[in-house]
């Protein structure tokens, strides 16, 4: 290594150090994280977490019976965008020590969506589909596969209609699922109301179907009935 370059990495070394002393000092003072919930248009709330003791860090946020999983950053942070399931939108953070930090924040605009779910366990599950004349509606995908044991999920939202939701359930048939069993739930929201939460139970067809998808038209009520595989 040259003098020059001795010289830039001392610098860099005294540029720094202050920061990671303050990230230390925050830690060693066993600072709790810190959550800031701010409304977006749409009704959606972004979310963002500081937690210098808890970087790269498996998190489960709760919301209105909505769990998914994320990941810190380096530096313990979190920024995340959910659509709102609440006019009164409780939020909260756990973290693997047991803690908690939970936020409250009003978002009214809610009342002028419907808002249709479906959450899961593993890396490979469920899929919503709108209907191919849906002009309107939106998907938001959730959660951070990367975690340990990952909990993932997905949200459809459209302006409050009265009627029956365009969407069908689908549940692609993947090396990692086939010839299991997907544990999940479907959530219903309709103009700010409450969440209705099913549980949803569906046996993936065996590995000789990869590459085929199991149709679920009837998503918000019964899902009885036959199954159809087709071949994408």
């Amino acid at each position: 290594m040259t003098h020059h370059h001795r010289l830039i990495c001392a610098v860099l070394a005294l540029l720094l150090a202050p920061i990671a002393a303050q990230a230390a000092d925050l830690c060693t003072a066993n600072q709790p994280p810190d959550l800031r919930l701010t409304v977006r248009p749409s009704a959606m709330v972004q979310v963002s977490v500081s937690a210098p003791c808890a970087p790269n860090t498996r998190v489960v946020l709760h919301h209105a019976g909505l769990a998914v999983t994320l990941l810190t950053s380096d530096q313990g942070t979190l920024l995340v965008w959910l659509p709102a399931l609440s006019p009164l939108a409780l939020i909260d953070f756990n973290l693997p020590d047991g803690s908690t930090v939970q936020g409250t924040i009003a978002v009214p605009e809610v009342q002028n969506f419907d808002r249709f779910g479906v959450q899961w366990q593993g890396q490979a599950g469920f899929r919503l589909e709108p209907a191919p004349d849906d002009k309107f509606g939106k998907i938001s995908r959730l959660g951070d596969p990367r975690a340990g044991l990952p909990m993932l999920a997905q949200i459809y939202s459209r302006p409050h209609q009265p009627g029956v939701a365009g969407l069908s359930l689908q549940l692609p048939v993947q090396p990692e699922n086939c010839g299991s069993r997907i544990l999940g739930e479907t959530l219903e929201m309709r103009a700010g109301g409450p969440v209705q939460v099913v549980e949803l139970s569906q046996a993936v067809a065996d590995c000789s179907h990869i590459g085929g998808t199991i149709l679920l038209p009837r998503l918000f009520g019964a899902l009885g009935g036959a199954e159809a595989l087709s071949a994408h």
